[in-house]
């Protein structure tokens, strides 16, 4: 039992330092000035990176004693790598070409901005008004329906094979 609780801490606690530092990372990232395009580069990249964490957090599921807490904790780090990545793409963008977005000026509404896309909420408070941003925006929409409707599927169907073992 006692080992059940530290495994239990132990991802909770890779979980939340994950969280935690890709926010921190992101928080402290030069992403305007002279080094904006990076911004663009390092969010794409960072919402490609989603892929191989799937890979390796669907294994985690299927070979842990504790499969739903692991496919939980993964969807946790999937979304807050692809919140993280766009909103450095979205504030690179903004921060470089001038009237691509109405209504995204900080770092703090490119992440609002990114989290209202995946919701699929869309307030119109802030709203990609050039072609760059659209595209970026639509890449953002393809990116969360298929990674974190898969992710979800395919981490439930770990769950549900590692629970059907016991």
């Amino acid at each position: 039992m006692a080992r059940s609780h530290r495994s239990t801490a132990r991802l909770v606690a890779t979980t939340a330092g994950t969280v935690v530092g890709l926010v921190a990372v992101y928080a402290a990232a030069p992403l305007s000035g002279r080094n904006r395009a990076w911004g663009v580069v390092v969010g794409l990249a960072a919402m490609t990176a989603v892929i191989p964490l799937l890979v390796r957090r669907i294994r985690a599921v299927l070979a842990t004693d504790k499969p739903v807490a692991e496919a939980i904790a993964a969807l946790i780090m999937t979304s807050t790598l692809i919140v993280v990545g766009s909103a450095s793409a979205y504030f690179s963008l903004a921060s470089s070409r001038p009237g691509q977005f109405r209504g995204l000026e900080t770092k703090l509404d490119a992440v609002y901005f990114a989290v209202v896309v995946m919701s699929t909420i869309g307030f119109g408070d802030i709203a990609p008004t050039g072609q760059a941003a659209r595209l970026l925006a639509t890449l953002h929409i393809v990116v969360t329906v298929s990674l974190v409707g898969a992710a979800v599927r395919l981490l439930g169907w770990a769950a549900r094979q590692r629970l059907d073992r016991d």
